[in-house]
């Protein structure tokens, strides 16, 4: 049985940045491995999104007061309105690969209570 993929979602453009980032943390290392694949995917303040790595995503991972988001080389854009190919590498132009669910931990943009994602 193949694995489902989770695309985890955090960050963001927020206040609530860092709680983001503490909770991203507390759930990636929550989620059996065996059976789900884990993609980090990382917001910016800047609101550009990322593809972390999951062994270096984090800066300060294990002081809430310091935590931050390590930029990566692999940005991410956005393609609304398609089933599939919706999230591609800026460098290459490439396709990421389908994603199955998406758990997104992004809290609202300080826009009304509305995630910056999903407006």
């Amino acid at each position: 049985m193949s694995r489902i993929k989770i695309g985890l979602l955090f960050g963001g453009q927020s206040t609530e940045h860092e709680v983001s980032l503490q909770s991203a943390q507390n759930i990636y290392q929550a989620i059996d491995r065996e059976r789900f694949d884990v993609l980090l995917i990382g917001i910016d303040k800047q609101g550009k999104w990322h593809i972390s790595n999951e062994n270096n995503y984090l800066s300060n991972p294990d002081n809430p007061a310091r935590i931050s988001l390590k930029q990566s080389e692999e940005e991410l854009s956005v393609i609304p309105g398609s089933l599939s190919g919706q999230l591609l590498h800026v460098k290459t132009g490439h396709s990421l690969a389908q994603i199955d669910v998406v758990f997104p931990i992004e809290f609202s943009c300080d826009r009304g209570n509305k995630s910056c994602v999903w407006e």
